[in-house]
């Protein structure tokens, strides 16, 4: 007589206990022609959307919930019995030697993978299938998720550290240490942003008083530093909102997000992006959102404006808390500026745009982009090839080794490409994509970066008899144009 086989012999069993489990669950293992009333549920859906998820579904039907990870820890659904785990989860990563961005798909942890199982049966008996064998996850499933000490931008933590007076935060006992790398880039970049002292050996590292008062605010150093000298021409509560937003994150629902055969709501998105794009002449992604912010709250928040201008409810909530709180922080720290919440903002003018455009070149000092063809150009003088649009147009960003190129959701994608451009984040996907671009005057480098970025050329003559210098910026040393001596930052 054969062996059994043992596979028929799990089978068996496997299917035993499924039979089980539908009677302990009180359900008909022949019902298959249940209809499924499917609802989604990820981080960005709105609030009352996501409360769905809580509604008994239709008499008759079964709940399907399609979920990301949020339903890993963040929530307990009740009444779910089965959870399908494909054992992927898509995660931001960041390469600390370049500040590239890019979205990746990996296999999650055990940890994480025990979380999942965990939302079966959490108010009665349940049952998780894994898309994975076991093989899989027993050789190629770290333990833990990496923590986001080691794979995010840390700056905003050595910046606190260092007002802290830890000054050495190389030898600080972390729980988790973060590579020697990420805590020298994150150095450099408070560096160049004027928060640490540099080219001093005694002083070099130390927090300045800019630092300080950049560490005040719960927000990325880049952004403090914009607030911290945001108090000029009236500027201060355009720069609030702007790093409300920037902290946030794009409030503005993209064009995937529309029904391919809903043409109407395909011509009135168009048609709002531009209203919204309109403001300061397309020189910034980051205008558009100023406009936004400031027609939402004009209009008094709500719904129906959301849906009528295609942003985040959820997003524009937060929004406005944080406008709030960052105002209430400058009130209560720098008592001579008057930074009192009001809600509603009067639209910027045209000297107010430009000294916001100068903010965030400061805030963004290190992250220059230049024209491809205006660095084949010798000299300072030569104006590079002329575009209509910045489609397949090439930049070159200061420590990226490869072409990078003007989002197509950008407000400057279509229009003629300027020379340079500070950004918020590169992206990689089909190729590397800056966002959050603003267009800026190249000297307004020169006078903004410290001798870390920019170093000067000896005196010499112009045309016109002037002394001038001419800047070189960045480890690449790109010529800017030149400026009088007079005007050299020391």
């Amino acid at each position: 007589m054969g062996e059994d086989d043992p596979e028929a012999l799990d089978t068996d069993e496997e299917e035993s206990e499924e039979h089980q489990l539908d009677k302990e669950l009180g359900l008909d293992s022949n019902g298959c022609d249940v209809p499924m009333h499917v609802v989604p549920l990820y981080s960005l859906l709105p609030s009352e959307k996501q409360m769905q998820v809580f509604q008994p579904p239709p008499e008759g039907s079964r709940l399907v919930v399609v979920s990301t990870n949020v339903a890993e820890t963040s929530l307990t659904i009740p009444g779910i019995r089965y959870v399908v785990d494909c054992g992927r989860a898509k995660e931001r990563r960041y390469d600390v030697a370049n500040g590239i961005q890019a979205f990746q798909v990996g296999w999650i942890s055990k940890a994480s993978a025990a979380q999942r199982a965990g939302r079966a049966g959490r108010t009665g008996p349940g049952h998780c299938y894994r898309l994975f064998s076991s093989a899989l996850f027993e050789h190629h499933f770290d333990q833990f998720a990496q923590p986001e000490i080691a794979r995010m931008p840390i700056e905003g933590v050595v910046l606190q550290m260092k007002s802290m007076h830890i000054d050495s935060v190389v030898n600080f006992p972390f729980p988790t240490s973060p590579d020697r790398t990420t805590l020298a880039k994150a150095e450099n970049i408070l560096t160049h942003l004027g928060a640490l002292a540099e080219g001093n050996a005694k002083n070099d590292g130390q927090i300045t008083d800019l630092g300080r008062m950049m560490a005040l605010f719960p927000l990325s150093p880049r952004f403090s530093r914009m607030l911290v000298s945001g108090q000029q021409h009236g500027c201060l509560p355009y720069i609030i909102s702007i790093v409300s937003a920037l902290s946030v994150g794009d409030p503005f629902l993209h064009n995937e997000h529309l029904g391919e055969n809903d043409k109407d709501d395909r011509k009135d998105f168009y048609k709002t992006q531009h209203q919204h794009s309109s403001l300061g002449n397309f020189t910034s992604d980051v205008f558009r959102i100023l406009s936004v912010v400031g027609a939402y709250e004009f209009a008094g928040g709500g719904m129906q404006f959301c849906q009528q201008h295609f942003v985040r409810p959820k997003a524009m909530e937060e929004i406005h808390k944080l406008r709030a709180q960052i105002s209430n922080i400058v009130q209560a720290n720098f008592s001579s500026v008057d930074a009192g919440f009001d809600p509603k903002l009067k639209p910027p003018s045209d000297l107010q745009l430009k000294v916001l455009r100068q903010l965030l070149t400061a805030g963004f000092i290190d992250q220059v982009a230049v024209r491809k063809d205006r660095l084949d150009k010798s000299g300072s003088g030569g104006s590079g090839a002329q575009y209509t649009t910045a489609k397949g147009v090439a930049y070159r960003a200061m420590g990226i080794n490869e072409d990078v190129f003007i989002h197509p959701s950008s407000v400057l994608f279509n229009v003629s490409p300027p020379e340079y451009v500070v950004f918020s984040e590169v992206v990689r996907t089909s190729r590397l994509w800056i966002k959050g671009v603003t267009a800026i005057n190249p000297v307004w480098i020169s006078s903004l970066a410290n001798s870390s970025l920019c170093t000067f050329s000896k005196p010499t003559k112009n045309g016109k008899g002037d002394l001038v210098v001419t800047p070189r910026f960045g480890s690449e040393g790109w010529e800017l144009p030149p400026v009088k001596a007079g005007s050299v930052k020391s």
